[in-house]
């Protein structure tokens, strides 16, 4: 029986001050001084700061009596932030005991030193606008933020002879940029409560990150190559997959000069997209009539690829003694002459000279773009005579689907539940019917 316990502390100071100024004008500026035992020595304790302003221009004298705005308030943000998101012990040199050396109980190095780890640092600007016209019929906001990612805690690779891999080290800078639209509107909105409603609800956002700097003056990264200056962060770098020779039934690659070949090196990697979104966001439409309700919520992404371990797993096709996919078994290249993606069954699936078919490549990458049917919901709200004679407060009756829908091309179970392992349950197809009340 053993026991293992780990710990780390924060602290620090804030202030922070508010002004006012007849509701138009509002600023805050805000201050820190945190400290974490994560980092070294030199560097545990960190400054922080932040400035929050808005004007109200809906209430100023030429806006204040105005029929068609009802709100219009620019607002602005800088400031920084820390982050100390490692382990609790990254910057102490550490010894492990349980190791033999020469037949007799030792100790091993652990963990390399670094008395300058310090804060992970991020400096924000936002910009905004939030609106409503038309009795406020109309509404939303529109944000335009530039976050810059300084002195990015990561591992930095190091010979093994130092006894371990690598150690936490400050090592670079990203930067992240990004829009985000928010919509609102009463496209019919009735006179009386009872009457016919319908509302709709948009949200967009776009985002891109890019990684400016790294330690050392590197342009990627050793201990991940995916990680490379003027790329994002989830950048795809590998072999392109090029099909199927016609004659032998062998995968083929492309390399450096566009030559096809079938043993691919790491040099011929290329980049070939991003594991982020560049577009997502989500549409609800609510309508109500009298005591009914029905709401639908849809979501979306755009411009994301993914790798499914569950898909590459069953595309082998013989390379092991497993089962296979029946599309990947039945459309497989079996006679000079065939021309398909699937190439011919090999026992180890690497061939003389070649490689397999399901390594990395851009052969197990797919868009996983989406559109789904997030939320659907129909209710009747019982009218107040009725709850008046059961001496309720309020009672709704309800049935409820999510995940009902979904339009991708994605050829796994689900695009949003996607990574190298296998097994992955996808999101499950649920209704539910149910009766709400309230005393």
């Amino acid at each position: 029986m053993s026991e293992f316990w780990t710990g780390f502390s924060r602290g620090g100071y804030f202030a922070r001050v508010n002004a006012n100024y007849d509701d138009r004008y509002i600023l805050s500026l805000i201050g820190r001084y945190d400290g974490s035992s994560r980092f070294g020595e030199d560097n545990k304790f960190g400054t922080f700061w932040g400035v929050i302003g808005s004007w109200n221009l809906h209430r100023e004298n030429f806006l204040r009596n105005s029929n068609f705005v009802n709100l219009l308030r620019l607002r602005a943000s800088a400031g920084t932030t820390g982050r100390d998101g490692i382990g609790n012990f990254a910057a102490l040199s550490l010894y492990s005991a349980g190791v033999q050396y020469n037949g007799r109980a030792g100790i091993t190095y652990q963990g390399l030193p670094n008395p300058n780890l310090g804060w992970e640092i991020g400096q924000d600007i936002n910009v905004g606008v939030d609106f409503g016209v038309f009795n406020n019929r109309i509404n939303g906001s529109v944000e335009v933020f530039e976050r810059k990612t300084k002195n990015a805690l990561l591992s930095q690779p190091v010979s093994w002879t130092t006894g371990t891999g690598g150690f936490s080290q400050n090592v670079g800078e990203i930067r992240i940029r990004g829009t985000e639209v928010t919509l609102s509107a009463d496209i019919l909105k009735p006179v009386r409560p009872d009457r016919f409603s319908w509302n709709v609800n948009l949200t967009f956002a776009f985002l891109y990150n890019e990684v400016t700097k790294l330690y050392g003056g590197f342009n990627v990264l050793p201990s991940d190559p995916s990680i490379i200056v003027g790329r994002s962060l989830g950048s795809i770098f590998t072999q392109v997959y090029q099909g199927v020779n016609a004659a032998t039934g062998r995968p083929v690659f492309l390399d450096t000069f566009n030559n096809l070949t079938y043993l691919p090196l790491a040099r011929d990697r290329r980049y070939i997209g991003d594991t982020e979104p560049d577009y997502y966001g989500g549409l609800t439409n609510t309508i109500r009539y009298k005591g009914f309700e029905l709401s639908a919520l849809f979501v979306y992404e755009y411009g994301r690829m993914a790798t499914d371990g569950q898909v590459n797993f069953m595309l082998e096709n013989g390379n092991r003694t497993f089962n296979t996919l029946r599309f990947a078994y039945e459309n497989r290249w079996q006679k000079p002459g065939d021309i398909t993606s699937y190439p011919r069954i090999f026992d180890t699936g690497a061939e003389p000279g070649g490689v397999n078919h399901v390594s990395g490549s851009s052969r197990i990458w797919r868009k996983a773009d989406f559109i789904r049917l997030r939320d659907l919901r129909l209710a009747y709200n019982f009218s107040p005579d009725f709850l008046k004679r059961l001496k309720l407060g309020s009672a709704q009756f309800y049935v409820q689907g999510q995940n009902l829908w979904t339009y991708s091309d994605w050829w796994g179970y689900d695009p949003e539940f996607v990574g190298t392992s296998t097994g992955i349950i996808p999101q499950t197809k649920n209704i539910n019917i149910g009766l709400q009340l309230g005393f």
